[in-house]
């Protein structure tokens, strides 16, 4: 091929090939990530999650999530309501609250477990130089839970009753978590319902004991869970789904190094050191949660319920 002839071939290859590069979209643009905006409260209980951000396994889904620290359920539905937050980390008791008083409320994963062996991460605790050494030593006596109508007062209503205890004949006082140790080493309070790193505290310090524990019933009850609206869930299906994927991802990576992501991972979310956070009880953590594990917990609040028979098939996002 002459010169001449060279040129005319490859001046208006070149002019296509460099108009297509001018209007190919950048790498960077076509990647950018869809934000949620998200709210948990930073304690062991959402690990999982904890992990699936340190792990960067949301940038593989192409997520930004927005991080706030809110309190409980009281602060956390009002919140995604007004769609302020996306989605929620709650407890299933007070998502059935929720349902009960017409929320559109959806569980998109779940996440916290109650152990079913030890160690156990919640229990009521005394003092080892008291007099209650067995639950029906507790008739009469003041036991500390942080709040009235949450979790602890109906797990420990039902960890009374199975251990032979009218709960009605034992006075319960509300106590916030952090105050209760003292309190129950002052004897301001008979038994304490604890929960980690309270427990291990109280523990390490030779002062108190495990009396009864709502995990060694052997139910394993579900503790946190993921919720969002319906409404926004089905506007943003794809996102979703992406999320639970990623999420699945630093759940399983949690139960697999456990050691991990209690020294490393849970003291960069929480205020706890890496020495407490080795010794502390983890919950169990499973990607599923059973229409049995949901009736649980209504059977635990059903005498406070309007529908006592709640529908609870469409409770729980099905994501494959």
């Amino acid at each position: 091929m002459n010169t001449a002839m060279s040129r005319r071939v490859l001046v208006p290859l070149l002019l296509v090939l460099g108009l297509g590069l001018a209007l190919a979209p950048p790498a960077a643009q076509a990647q950018k990530p869809d934000k949620i905006k998200i709210t948990c409260i930073p304690i062991a209980e959402s690990l999982p999650l904890w992990t699936t951000i340190h792990k960067k396994f949301l940038d593989a889904e192409r997520i930004e999530l927005e991080l706030t620290k809110m309190g409980g359920g009281a602060v956390i539905f009002p919140a995604l309501t007004s769609g302020s937050i996306d989605l929620g980390c709650g407890n299933l008791i007070s998502f059935v609250f929720a349902k009960d008083k017409g929320f559109p409320f959806q569980i998109v994963v779940p996440g916290s477990f109650f152990n079913t062996k030890p160690p156990y991460g919640n229990a009521i605790m005394v003092r080892t130089d008291g007099d209650i050494k067995a639950p029906q030593d507790l008739i009469g006596k003041r036991l500390g839970i942080n709040t009235f109508g949450g979790l602890a007062e109906f797990y420990v209503r039902h960890a009374l009753t199975k251990a032979g205890v009218d709960p009605n004949k034992v006075q319960l006082t509300e106590v916030p978590f952090p105050q209760m140790p003292p309190l129950l080493l002052n004897k301001q309070v008979d038994a304490a319902y604890t929960p980690e790193p309270f427990l291990t505290l109280l523990q390490d310090g030779g002062k108190a004991k495990i009396l009864l524990s709502p995990d060694a019933e052997g139910e394993g009850g579900a503790v946190g869970i993921i919720v969002a609206e319906e409404k926004w869930i089905a506007a943003h299906r794809d996102l979703v789904t992406r999320f639970v994927r990623a999420y699945r991802k630093g759940m399983a990576y949690t139960n697999e190094n456990q050691q991990e992501a209690r020294t490393e991972i849970l003291p960069k979310f929480t205020a706890l050191t890496p020495e407490l956070a080795a010794k502390i009880a983890i919950s169990t953590f499973k990607p599923q949660i059973t229409q049995r594990e949901l009736q649980l917990a209504v059977n635990l609040v059903k005498e406070r319920l309007t529908n006592k028979t709640p529908d609870t098939s469409k409770w729980v996002l099905n994501v494959e």
